[in-house]
C-alpha cells in the first residue's frame, strides 16, 4: 500500500495524462483498436503486421537470435528460455498473410543480425545505428 504522501504524488501524475491517453488505453485495454500483443493474436491473420519487439524480462528476443545457431550446445535453462522466446516470436511472426516488418526496440548484436539475414535475407534488413548524440544512421 502507498504512503498518503506518495499517495498524493501518484494522484498528481495521473491527474496530468491527457484525457486522449486515458481514452486511448481504455479501447486498448478493450480491444477496439488495431493493436494487439503477441499472446493476443494466437490463431488469427492479418494482411499486414508490424510486430515490434523490446526489451522484456521473460522474453529476450535478441538473445534468443544470437544463441539460434548454437541452440544444441545451451543449458537445458538457457534452450527453455529460448524455445519460449522463439515460439512467442512465432505467433507473433506468423500472423502476416502478405506483409511483415519487425521492429526491435533494443540493440542487435551481430550474431542476432545474423541470424534475422539467414531468416529474411540481408535485403530484407534494415539497421539503424546511432550516433552517441542520438542521431540515426540507417544503413540499408
Amino acid at each position: 500500500m502507498l504512503s498518503e504522501p506518495r499517495k498524493i504524488v501518484e494522484y498528481g501524475k495521473l491527474r496530468d495524462v491527457p484525457h486522449r491517453q486515458i481514452i486511448a488505453l481504455r479501447d486498448y485495454v478493450n480491444e477496439k483498436t488495431p493493436f494487439s500483443t503477441q499472446h493476443g493474436v494466437k490463431d488469427e491473420e492479418y494482411p499486414s503486421v508490424l510486430a515490434v519487439f523490446g526489451g522484456w524480462t521473460r522474453y529476450n528476443f535478441p538473445k534468443m537470435l544470437a544463441d539460434f545457431p548454437r541452440s544444441q550446445s545451451l543449458s537445458d535453462e538457457d534452450r527453455k528460455r529460448l524455445e519460449r522466446s522463439r515460439n512467442l516470436f512465432h505467433v507473433a511472426c506468423s500472423r502476416a498473410q502478405e506483409n511483415l516488418v519487425m521492429l526491435f526496440a533494443t540493440e542487435l548484436s551481430e550474431e542476432a543480425l545474423k541470424t534475422l539475414e539467414e531468416w529474411v535475407g540481408p535485403s530484407n534488413t534494415i539497421a539503424a545505428d546511432y550516433s552517441p548524440d542520438g542521431t540515426p544512421r540507417i544503413t540499408v
